[in-house]
């Protein structure tokens, strides 16, 4: 009874991380969707675009190592990832709700 009980919990847990990196890998294809939506409205000036998609390759290549360092992204590393991803999430609705457009 108690193997049955690890066992669907380690299924699980296993499950679970999958579901967080796939949440990720979504992630970032929403915000450069996003980005590139506001450069289409005139919502981000050019300024703007360069600044966002220069921090969206920095959080690219962030994941890269990771994710060479050992293989996967650990607990640690996912937390900096995550917290860097909703930074620029921040960033990205901050300038394009800004009083600045492209003319």
């Amino acid at each position: 009874m108690k193997t049955k009980i690890a066992i669907t919990l380690g299924l699980l847990m296993v499950l679970g991380m999958g579901t967080v990196s796939a949440q990720y890998a979504n992630g970032k294809h929403k915000q450069k969707a996003r980005i590139t939506h506001g450069v289409r409205n005139g919502e981000l000036t050019r300024f703007e675009t360069k600044k966002l998609m220069k921090e969206q390759r920095r959080l690219h290549r962030h994941t890269r190592r990771a994710k060479l360092n050992d293989g996967h992204i650990g607990p640690r590393e996912r937390k900096m990832l995550m917290r860097e991803r909703n930074r620029a999430d921040r960033h990205i609705y901050r300038y394009k709700h800004n009083r600045f457009d492209r003319k």
